[in-house]
């Protein structure tokens, strides 16, 4: 059995495969768009979940497949199994749902999910899935080994397949993202890439992907490509607005009391059946239709595309704020001190309602950074000799000239979304009016701490 993908042209699945494809939880995800909104500033990025999980699937068996890696029939069904199934705990509008679960959702719903062993609601959510709604779809030999993937704390080639430095998740969006917005930012030589896998023991019963000293230039492309995406698409003005707009107008539909929303995002409890029934469309829907305050107005101004703007955005640099511990204290801005922030420019600067002003704070990290100290960090990238030797140290950075340097580790913003209505010209002039105002109140909250 075979279907015609956009990014690697017929993709071949066997009948499990296609019982799974088949499932209501898997394809759920064909209402749960890939890049969120993103289609708002790049009209292509209509892909959704459900493609993006059969091209992992086709990657991670790809690379399953190597003779280098020496992977038994079982295992390679293991690895395309999590490749297809790896996204089924996303909720709507993808990563959005992470960012607002992490603000409403309860302590009873963070423990049933056993949340302390991932790293974020996705991946726990997922696991949830496997085992309440797929484990009769699955053969019994094949499910534990496909649950241990995505396990936090494992280490296994077949983990680092799936979830690793170099895995197939990272391959494929970047080569389906581009495809879809119509970018070349993604894109990087794959067949070169997966020639240069081998597998790498780096401690007793640990392992992982590593790769042939002759791939180094072509991982390179491939690690550029993905920070380019980050800060080109990923991290798009338009882009983080839009999200931020999502999580703010769900938070205020789950505090006015949506008994949808507050299912959906486990506000009261534990609730994977109402987390399984939404998706992009069906959340918007629900606000439109139920909420009664500032939620239905940012979905309205959503749907609309009357988007706030971005009116400040200050570094976190010693240039702009020359005092290192206010520095320190606003990267390390809670939700409580954000909120206060909020509430004083509302007040102070936009004559506006509080919920409608949003402070957002964004990291970018260098891709091309090494840390100085010599260590062997389980989560790098190793390299191999032609005689087969783990290089140690950093190991990628040892023999690239590129990412062999001493950079700035992070590049870290302050941004302040709000409505404005009025012309470029007005914009600017109020920004240039407010600007110093707008310093000096966050200097003042960064001593408050």
């Amino acid at each position: 059995m075979e279907v015609r993908d956009s990014v690697y042209g017929l993709i071949n699945y066997n009948g499990l495969e296609e019982k799974l494809l088949d499932h209501e939880v898997v394809q759920r995800l064909r209402g749960i768009k890939q890049l969120a909104l993103c289609f708002l500033v790049y009209p292509g990025a209509v892909h959704t979940r459900f493609d993006h999980s059969l091209g992992v699937m086709h990657l991670a068996g790809r690379i399953a497949g190597l003779p280098s890696l020496s992977l038994s029939p079982d295992e390679q069904q293991v690895v395309r199994l999590a490749g297809l199934l790896h996204d089924i705990g996303h909720g709507p509008f993808s990563h959005v749902s992470d960012e607002i679960l992490e603000r409403v959702a309860c302590s009873a719903a963070r423990e049933a999910l056993e949340l302390s062993r991932f790293e974020q609601f996705h991946e726990a959510i997922t696991v949830a899935v496997i085992r309440e709604r797929l484990k009769n779809s699955i053969p019994e030999d094949l499910f534990e080994p496909l649950l241990s993937i995505f396990q936090k704390g494992v280490q296994s080639t077949m983990r680092s397949i799936v979830s690793g430095p170099l895995d197939a998740d990272k391959m494929d969006y970047l080569l389906r993202d581009s495809l879809f917005i119509g970018v070349k930012y993604g894109v990087f030589d794959l067949e070169k890439v997966l020639e240069s896998l081998e597998r790498v023991t780096i401690a007793t019963g640990r392992e992982q992907l590593g790769i042939k000293r002759d791939g180094v230039y072509a991982v390179e492309q491939f690690l550029l490509a993905r920070y380019h995406m980050r800060v080109q698409v990923y991290f798009h003005r338009v882009r983080r607005i839009t999200d931020a707009m999502l999580v703010r107008g769900a938070e205020l539909a789950v505090d006015e009391g949506v008994a949808e929303l507050r299912a959906t995002f486990m506000a009261d409890g534990f609730s994977l059946d109402s987390f399984l029934k939404s998706n992009d469309f069906r959340l918007a829907e629900v606000v439109l239709d139920r909420s009664k305050g500032g939620a239905r107005v940012i979905f309205e101004n959503l749907r609309l595309r009357n988007l706030w703007k971005e009116m400040f955005k200050f570094p976190l640099l010693k240039e702009d704020f020359p005092d290192e511990v206010e520095r320190q204290s606003l990267r390390e801005l809670d939700d409580k001190r954000t909120r206060r922030l909020e509430r004083e420019l509302a007040e102070n600067i936009f004559k506006t309602e509080s919920e409608y002003v949003i402070v957002d704070k964004q990291t970018v990290r260098n891709p091309t950074f090494r840390d100085p100290m010599p260590k062997l960090d389980p989560e790098s990238l190793i390299v191999l000799t032609k005689k087969g030797e783990v290089l140690q140290r950093d190991s990628f950075g040892q023999v690239s000239l590129i990412f062999d340097n001493p950079g700035t580790l992070l590049q870290e913003w302050l941004y302040v979304y709000a409505p404005f209505e009025g012309s470029k010209e007005q914009r600017k002039k109020f920004v240039d009016k407010y600007k110093e105002t707008v310093r000096e109140i966050l200097v003042e909250e960064a001593r408050r701490g």
